[in-house]
């Protein structure tokens, strides 16, 4: 045989014509039946083909519908990841600059109390010049009251706290001292 012949014998037996039977030997009928069997099994595997791709179809839009969940739902964790993260820097940023406020605060309190002990000291520096004047000025008054008074009365040889009585009229003791007292 060569090449030819075992060529068409193949194609022969792959794509069988409506005149070919299954045995020489069927009859008709049988032939149809056989035929229809053929036909219905053919049809059965085809539709079962057909289900196990519709199946596998589904299977792979299944898979595919999955991987996009967990698409999103990595996306999902990302962002709120990303959201988490924002919140703590923003409440790091918040409580650095609570931390920086306080600190300006406590200076400026500081500040405040630094200035009052030092406006404090003033007055109270203030107070005791007031007040050392004022002593001056009565020591001033007093030394000016002891010159008048030294220049008004005679010298009698007595200390100025001890001043002479009047003369009383009939008393032979004219010139005796009387002490007052000048407090």
């Amino acid at each position: 045989m060569n090449g030819r012949s075992s060529k068409k014998m193949i194609v022969q037996q792959q794509w069988p014509t409506d005149t070919q039977r299954p045995s020489p030997f069927c009859s008709a009928s049988s032939w149809v039946r056989e035929e229809r069997r053929g036909e219905e099994r053919r049809g059965e595997e085809r539709r079962g083909e057909e289900r196990r791709g519709e199946e596998k179809r589904r299977e792979e839009k299944r898979r595919e519908e999955k991987r996009r969940e967990e698409k999103r739902r990595e996306e999902k964790r990302r962002e709120e990841k990303r959201r988490e993260e924002k919140r703590r820097e923003e409440k790091r940023r918040e409580e650095r600059r609570e931390e920086k406020e306080e600190k300006r605060r406590e200076r400026r309190e500081e500040k405040r109390r630094e200035e009052k002990r030092r406006e404090e000291k003033r007055r109270e520096e203030k107070r005791r010049e007031e007040k050392r004047r004022e002593e001056k000025r009565r020591e001033e008054k007093r030394r000016e009251e002891k010159r008048r008074e030294e220049k008004a009365a005679p010298d009698t040889g007595w200390p100025s706290y001890v001043q002479q009585e009047p003369p009383h009229i009939g008393h032979s003791t004219e010139n005796s001292p009387h002490v007052t007292s000048q407090i």
